[in-house]
């Protein structure tokens, strides 16, 4: 038979094998295809140059748009052994043209670097650990372009035992995971820090703190001997206690932008705003064991920053030629200076580079110049227009069995199973489709780096990249509402599958669902979702999800806003309500800043009795602030509002009130003013037949004593409180319960009791999320320890005071110098930690007892 006019001559078939060293091209096999034969003058050959694009119509990968004289180019050739060749062209759905383009530009620098003699991950004479665990996939590790300069800072800091946490911060898409991932799986012949395992974690995967912490437990008891979390402790409290006994380990936090406060861009910008994440990240900077910790986070990690054993690697734009690289080994051929040019041209965006790859039609590969000009030529050179053009671009190139695709990736916020996946797809196209081929489409986002693959527990589970899920999200909801709505339904009714991964929270849906119905401006939909499953907004509260709570009520107010009808007068669930309950979930997160702007917006729109709320809640950020006497206006505002209120739960919303109002007045010495307040809380008493109600006077009993010194009286006092904390269903009384009754422990100097409930304490207020409460309950820890023992943990009450700063809680703050100022007098520690690092100068010893906030 003839040789067709597309078959490849012998010349460019020779050419095809020498420039991979005469070894299969995938990646899997790398079999030589080369050897001896039986006759020494002879040798033999079982590879074969393939079409990555078919040399016929009807061939597998055919391109109707290449000439004859492309499809005999050597572009167009890939070596694969005979079995690989055969395997590829009977599935060639799945091995698509993308992915062999990609291998031949891998089997190539691969046989560059062996031609060189550069040492191969495939064959590194060692393991840097004994044992791994990859939670979750970093992204594009084989693929990665080295950055030099960034990689030899970071591999220089992770050898010197001396460092202990190392952040990598930029903004999406510049390649902070890849490069983790590259330098920790490729590059551990560089790295020699003794540590005997690696645990990775990604919170864009999983965002629940609890669930990370045990896993990594759990995977530290199965390598090591230790039971960590014996008598009943909690999982981070047993790892902590067990440091001194775990061998040292790498620990790769992904994402950490997730659980950072990003409220302001002051001291608290960048705050963990998860408290176990913050005690175990400051924790293993400090243990004795060369822990390393390795963060990617868009935000700089406040915490550490005057912390001298950490370091912060900021990820800018790529070099000119790494740009070029990138785009090679994405198939995009042409100049040296025409792809640094286009990478110039991107701002050296990683992302960006990946999605122009992904537009450039097949005529223009060997001209990237080109094609640059022609997508950017009518807009301004603003790096945000030539993202959004580069995504509207890929979005009107791709099938529309992808668009389904990644259209139904954009509405989940973590990783989601197939199944989910490709069932919603299946919905948003509005058409039958076979599974099957749905999935070979995934395959191909995922083979292009555009969905990331992952595995969570052994189950395949996908994601985008957070830029390209928004543009997809908006573009959904923005231009096809009725498929949003019926993505929000789809989503209502979803429920996540045995492993957890619909969301990061069991009310994921419901949240995702809520949020779709309100981009698509199906306000009366979301509210009854959110009365209806999340008991309007009291479920983020009873599990612990604040930040959560106010993501949901800042979306209802920007639906408002849109559509400022929706906002009928009459109905309960209002603007006002979710005023209110953005406000109550700042208080709760310690954002109380933005929760002062929110009780302002509040109170010009709301008239009458419900006033008291928001003023209500004003005085309790003033007081947490240490602004007293605005606290004692604020309340007082709040009790001539309530007085308008005829409703059954107004005796409740007064007694609340003069509550806030006796703290403020013993807090300003006004100790008359208490009383009266004490007085009309016991006569009101007879009103109030619940627990939650009767509390409230059992706490104003129990500060009253603590302001007078009156022991007696305190005994029975918080006796009282003791055993009516037990029956209380309100969550927020309970702990304010707790800090007061170990406050009164300390007075009495019952050691002990005082550090079981400051503990107790502790631990709630980190599962409810309350920073205020959280750095409370410390506090009362160190100063049981100290009265205890008259030593206590000092870096936890340093950490505890920072936070107390950053936070604006200046009470709290007062209260921690005061206790580190007896340290320093009785240890001769330097005062010059005071003035410099906290702003305060010690006296030699202050006798004080712990204040009550």
């Amino acid at each position: 038979m003839g040789r067709r006019e597309a078959d490849f001559t012998v010349a460019i078939k020779n050419q095809c094998a020498a420039r991979t060293g005469h070894k299969c091209s995938n990646p899997d096999c790398r079999r030589s295809t080369s050897g001896p034969h039986s006759d020494p003058s002879k040798s033999t050959n079982t590879g074969e140059a393939a079409h990555i694009h078919a040399a016929q119509p009807g061939g597998p990968r055919y391109d109707p748009m290449q000439t004859e004289s492309d499809r005999r180019s050597i572009e167009n050739a890939l070596w694969l052994c005979g079995s690989c060749h055969k395997l590829f062209d009977t599935d060639w759905q799945y091995y698509s043209a993308e992915v062999l383009i990609k291998w031949k530009t891998q089997a190539e620098e691969k046989a560059r670097a062996e031609q060189a003699g550069k040492p191969q991950a495939s064959v590194l004479p060692r393991p840097l650990w004994q044992y791994e665990r990859w939670n979750h996939e970093t992204t594009d590790d084989a693929n990665y372009v080295k950055r030099d300069r960034e990689i030899g800072s970071f591999v220089s800091w992770f050898n010197n035992s001396s460092i202990r946490c190392i952040s990598l911060i930029g903004l999406g898409g510049v390649g902070k995971t890849s490069l983790v991932g590259h330098v920790l799986k490729s590059c551990s012949a560089m790295l020699s820090r003794d540590t005997v395992g690696i645990f990775y974690w990604s919170f864009y995967a999983e965002r629940q703190t609890s669930v990370f912490i045990e896993k990594l437990v759990s995977f530290i008891e199965e390598i090591t001997d230790e039971n960590l979390t014996k008598n009943s402790i909690s999982p981070l409290e047993g790892l902590l206690r067990g440091l001194g006994r775990i061998p040292p380990m790498t620990l790769v936090l992904d994402g950490l932008e997730v659980l950072q406060e990003t409220v302001s861009a002051g001291s608290a910008h960048g705050a963990f705003i998860d408290a176990d994440l913050r005690d175990l990240v400051l924790s293993l900077a400090e243990t004795k064991k060369p822990w390393i910790t390795v963060a990617t986070s868009r935000f700089p990690l406040t915490d550490l920053n005057r912390n001298p054993r950490a370091r912060s690697l900021k990820l800018d734009s790529v070099a000119p030629r790494e740009g070029a690289q990138i785009l090679t080994n994405l198939g995009v051929l042409g100049s040296l200076e025409d792809r640094c040019a286009v990478s110039e041209q991107l701002d050296g965006h990683a992302l960006c580079l990946r999605l122009f790859s992904a537009t450039i039609p097949r005529h223009l590969l060997r001209a990237p110049a080109s094609h640059a000009e022609l997508l950017f030529k009518d807009i301004d050179g603003t790096f945000g227009n030539k993202l959004k053009r580069l995504l509207t671009y890929y979005q009107d190139a791709i099938s529309l069995e992808q668009n389904a695709i990644l259209s139904s990736l954009a509405l989940m916020r973590s990783p989601s199973a197939q199944n989910l996946l490709l069932s919603l797809a299946t919905r948003l196209l509005e058409q039958e489709i076979e599974p099957s081929l749905l999935a070979v489409e995934l395959k191909r986002l995922s083979a292009v780096g555009l969905v990331l693959l992952d595995n969570i527990e052994g189950v395949s589970a996908y994601s985008c990249h957070p830029i390209i899920r928004d543009y997809f999200r908006d573009t959904l909801l923005q231009v096809d509402r009725d498929a949003g709505m019926d993505a929000a339904r789809y989503l209502a009714e979803a429920q996540p599958d045995a492993n957890g991964l619909v969301g990061a929270t069991r009310l994921e849906p419901i949240l995702l669902a809520i949020e779709t119905f309100l981009e698509s401006n199906a306000i009366e939909n979301a509210k009854s979702l959110y009365v209806d499953r999340l008991e309007k907004g009291g479920a983020f509260l009873s599990l612990g999800l604040p930040k959560d709570g106010k993501r949901i009520c800042h979306a209802f107010l920007k639906s408002f806003l849109r559509e400022p009808a929706a906002d009928k007068k009459g109905d309960s669930i209002d603007r006002k309500h979710f005023l209110n309950g953005a406000i109550e979930f700042a208080i709760h997160l310690g954002e109380l800043d933005d929760g002062l702007r929110l009780v302002e917006e509040a109170l010009t729109c709301t008239t009458g009795h419900r006033r008291h709320i928001p003023y209500r809640a004003q005085a309790r950020i003033f007081f947490r602030l240490g602004n007293f006497s605005d606290a004692i206006k604020s309340n007082h505002a709040a009790l001539k509002a309530v007085e308008r209120l005829v409703r059954p739960d107004a005796s409740l919303a007064r007694s609340l009130a003069y509550y806030e109002l006796l703290k403020s007045y013993i807090c300003t010495g006004s100790m008359i003013e208490a009383k009266e307040a004490l007085e009309i809380l016991k006569q009101t008493r007879h009103q109030l037949d619940s627990p939650d109600a009767q509390v409230l006077l059992d706490l104003s009993n129990v500060r009253i004593c603590l302001a007078h010194h009156d022991n007696q009286k305190m005994k029975k006092a918080s006796s009282r409180l003791s055993a009516r904390l037990n029956n209380l269903s309100n969550k927020q009384l309970r702990l304010e319960g707790l800090l007061v009754l170990a406050s009164a422990y300390l007075y009495l100097k019952q050691w002990e009791k005082a550090s079981v409930i400051a503990d107790e304490a502790y631990d709630f207020s980190t599962a409810q999320n309350c920073p205020y409460e959280l750095c409370w309950s410390q506090l009362l820890q160190s100063y049981s320890e100290f009265g205890n023992n008259g030593s206590f943990e000092q870096t936890r009450t340093r950490r505890m005071l920072e936070k107390a700063i950053a936070s604006g809680f200046e009470a709290l703050a007062v209260d921690a110098r005061v206790l580190l100022s007896m340290v320093s007098g009785l240890e001769g520690e330097n005062p010059e930690y005071f003035a410099q690092i906290i702003g305060y100068e010690p006296t030699r010893y202050v006798d004080s007892p712990v204040s009550i906030h």
